[in-house]
């Protein structure tokens, strides 16, 4: 079982687990903003997953998120066309409120990288009323 230990100090939020390390399989950063139908910036929770753990993370007063997202394993249905030497690419899927059926929802191809200091930056925009069930067609 995989914990989130964050110092709050320190502000750095590290993978621990009990029985030992598993390599890193790739590194991406994720955010993106949330508004609401009417254009107003949605201040509360947010949930991404690609395909393990998931985390929570909530938005500032302009609506805006970020997670430092790592993954330790690739299967091989996440490894999508497109992605160069070094990397690879999954679909991940991104949700406000991260605590409750979503009032928006969105799927998107993410690069990761192996390397910490290579990793890419997706930009995953929701809007309430938005709601996609399962995830578009790879690009």
């Amino acid at each position: 079982m995989w914990m989130k230990i964050a110092p709050v100090a320190l502000g750095l939020v590290l993978n621990a687990c009990p029985f030992g390390s598993e390599p890193v399989a790739g590194y991406a950063r994720i955010e993106g903003t949330v508004r609401m139908a009417d254009g107003s910036a949605y201040r509360g929770s947010v949930f991404v997953f690609c395909g393990e753990g998931g985390q929570d993370t909530g938005t500032n007063a302009h609506g805006r998120y970020a997670v430092e997202y790592t993954v330790r394993s690739i299967t091989a249905g996440e490894r999508l066309p497109g992605a160069t030497e070094g990397e690879f690419r999954q679909i991940c899927r991104v949700s406000a409120p991260g605590n409750r059926p979503p009032f928006a929802r969105r799927y998107e191809t993410v690069t990761f990288t192996r390397a910490r200091g290579d990793r890419v930056t997706t930009e995953i925009d929701l809007v309430e009323g938005e709601v996609e069930t399962e995830p578009q067609p790879f690009p």
